[in-house]
């Protein structure tokens, strides 16, 4: 079963996703500075291998020239550090993204969230993520 055969739960109330077999993590303001943000680490991890949280707002503006909103856009980046066998750091990343007009219902918004954040850890889309397999 892949992507091509996922069903999600249509939903306007933002709901809580429950993750079996999971361990609570805290994460801490670190002091690394983000225009219109929060970056956060895990308090838990050694430095070596210090999850990170970036969190970052930008806010609708009003365009006096079309007379229209931009659409407001918040992202989330969640990174980890990965060693290779030869020494070497790189970072595995997860970017989240949300745009929405100011005219754009709550409920709406609210409903978008709850797909994504299904799509994003139902079991069908599992091969997708790690291998980018559509079936």
């Amino acid at each position: 079963m892949g992507i091509r055969s996922l069903e999600l739960v249509e939903s306007s109330t933002l709901g809580t996703l429950t993750l079996e077999g999971s361990t609570p993590l805290t994460f801490a303001e670190d002091g690394v500075v983000i225009a219109n943000g929060v970056h956060m680490i895990c308090t838990d991890d050694d430095a070596t291998t210090r999850r990170q949280l970036a969190f970052k707002a930008r806010p609708s503006a009003y365009d006096m020239r079309t007379g229209s909103f931009t659409k407001m856009k918040n992202t989330l980046s969640v990174s980890t550090p990965v060693h290779s066998s030869d020494g070497k750091m790189s970072f595995t990343t997860v970017r989240v993204e949300f745009e929405a007009t100011p005219e754009s219902p709550t409920e709406t918004n609210v409903a978008m969230l709850n797909l994504a954040a299904q799509a994003i850890v139902a079991q069908q889309a599992k091969n997708f993520w790690l291998l980018g397999a559509k079936n």
